[in-house]
């Protein structure tokens, strides 16, 4: 899905004024992508107990984030965090794992149909103290087919056919209507059957409290006069127990957080608030967001219909001076991607990102009909090669994209026309249509990428395929990915797809979205992580000496 906001800084507050705490050198900044930086360290050598005090830009419209509203930024699922578990727990370079504390083991037991076993760690609950099972499972698979629920879920949900109930409590099996190296993503309730079978309750019941936690932590008071959301330790939670009492999220707009900051009444700031802020004493962590930036190419009409006018864009465009001046303006680190799938360092990522080559754009244009007229701007038939380039108004960065990337395109006689575009209606009015010959926005990685990567090129009346067109070998190419079960032929199928999409050339990948976190050093085993969640029994605060 298109990308939504980038992560949440988490911020600290000392809880004894005077005490004396390390202050370990700051970690550098790295020279490209990396998917954590957590300052981990033993939790046997840290504090136990004490309030962590996290800090939020704004509020979510709903707290499910399983809903279209709760959907629309990643606020609800970050503040929620250390309330939420699951059986499959990514790792960090983007494979996966079964977390102990919800299942006992998650397998294929079957090829055809695709089943799945999960065997369930059976203390598992909801926060009411009911069990987690195939019950579950079963009613959110149902309200992601109906529309009343306005739900937002992983497309491999979509290809759950049946979930059967095992021998016992403990167990069931999930039978999937076709193959999909996605399945991992789909084998876990993520809320309790209470609130999935209502869809009024699933659609509109949390504007003002929390989805049912199963985590070690649970939403003691959301308060919007103070601005605060309160979790505590939960109660009925069967696993380590957490090293930190309570969580605080303190919810105000990024120049306030900077200013509470400085003052000591937060000790970290948003990513929003942490690039260009002017603060003392931090200490900044950096990996990549999940989310990244591209360029999608409107091969439906006009010159870009033409795939050798497409291919040349595509070799024109600078990704790594792109990508530099992201980390420049973030004050982060990212590098060029050569993926439309993977993350650059992602499990499996093979591709580089392709160097600029004005020479092979030139000639490729030359081929086309596309002669170089007097003023530098290409022409055939009495026609110039201009494209639109649309951009949501008052998104800076954005412009500041697209700009360069016309400055890069005017190199081979490419004119692109940057417009400003109304930005509440960016979506509905620009990209939905195709009104664009070039656009840019941010797609979502994930440790389970091929059903979104495939919608977003094939077919061409996907509903997140924006680029017009969908061509054969495209569509072969990722539909054999998408079922390929085999981990080892699943990459080669991957990259086999990324070649495809290279010469269809429709999704220009630039780079992962930078993301800083600026925390109090003696906060550890915290920070920004791409793909693994943050472990939230471990997070908390160096012992005081």
């Amino acid at each position: 899905m298109i990308k939504r906001s980038f992560a949440l800084v988490l911020a600290t507050v000392l809880l004894a004024a005077g005490c004396s705490t390390p202050e370990p050198e700051p970690v550098p900044r790295p020279d490209g992508v990396q998917f954590s930086d957590l300052r981990s360290a033993d939790a046997a050598e840290l504090r136990d107990g004490g309030t962590l005090t996290l800090a939020a830009a704004g509020w979510p419209t709903s707290f499910n984030p399983w809903t279209s509203e709760g959907a629309a930024t990643d606020t609800a699922a970050d503040l929620l965090a250390p309330t939420l578990g699951s059986a499959v727990r990514p790792t960090e370079e983007g494979d996966w794992e079964t977390d102990p504390d919800y299942a006992e083991s998650v397998e294929i037991v079957a090829d055809d149909p695709l089943t799945v076993e999960v065997r369930l760690n059976p203390d598992a609950v909801w926060q009411d103290g009911t069990p987690i099972g195939a019950a579950d499972l079963a009613a959110f698979v149902e309200a992601v087919r109906n529309p009343a629920t306005a739900a937002v879920a992983h497309p491999a949900y979509e290809l759950v056919q049946e979930v059967r109930p095992g021998a016992d409590d403990t167990s069931y099996q999930v039978v999937f209507s076709r193959p999909t190296a996605d399945w991992p993503a789909a084998v876990y309730p993520p809320l309790p059957q209470s609130v999935s079978k209502d869809p009024q309750l699933f659609a509109g019941g949390f504007a003002e409290t929390a989805v049912p936690a199963n985590g070690p932590f649970v939403v003691d008071r959301i308060d919007r006069a103070t601005g605060t959301i309160e979790l505590s330790r939960n109660p009925r939670w069967w696993g380590q127990t957490p090293l930190l009492e309570r969580i605080v999220w303190r919810v105000a707009e990024p120049e306030v957080l900077a200013e509470a900051y400085d003052a000591d009444e937060v000790d970290g700031l948003l990513p929003e608030a942490a690039i260009g802020a002017d603060v003392d004493d931090t200490d900044r962590r950096y990996a990549v967001d999940t989310s990244w930036v591209q360029l999608t190419l409107n091969g439906g009409r006009g010159p870009l219909s033409d795939p050798a006018v497409r291919q040349a864009v595509a070799a024109a465009v600078d990704r790594p001076a792109i990508a530099d001046a992201m980390a420049e303006a973030s004050g982060g680190a990212t590098e060029a991607m050569g993926s439309t799938v993977l993350l650059p360092g992602q499990r499996g990522a093979a591709a580089a990102a392709p160097k600029r080559d004005v020479q092979q754009a030139a000639a490729l244009l030359d081929g086309a009909g596309w002669a170089e007229g007097e003023d530098g701007v290409r022409a055939r038939d009495g026609q110039q090669l201009e494209l639109r380039f649309p951009v949501p108004e008052g998104d800076v960065e954005g412009a500041d994209r697209a700009d360069l990337v016309a400055e890069q395109l005017a190199e081979v006689g490419i004119s692109v026309r940057v417009e400003d575009v109304p930005a509440e209606d960016f979506q509905e009015s620009v990209v939905v249509p195709l009104a664009f010959d070039i656009v840019g926005f941010a797609w979502d990685a994930s440790a389970f990428p091929i059903e979104e990567a495939t919608a977003r090129l094939t077919p061409a009346d996907s509903n997140r395929n924006f680029t017009g067109i969908a061509t054969e070998p495209v569509t072969r190419a990722f539909e054999a990915a998408r079922g390929e079960l085999n981990d080892e032929r699943f990459i080669e199928a991957v990259n086999a797809a990324d070649a495809a999409a290279a010469e269809q050339a429709s999704i220009i990948a630039l780079a992962p979205v930078p993301a800083v976190m600026v925390l109090d050093p003696a906060v550890r085993n915290l920070g920004p992580s791409t793909f693994a969640p943050v472990d939230w029994t471990i997070v908390g605060f160096e012992a005081e000496d």
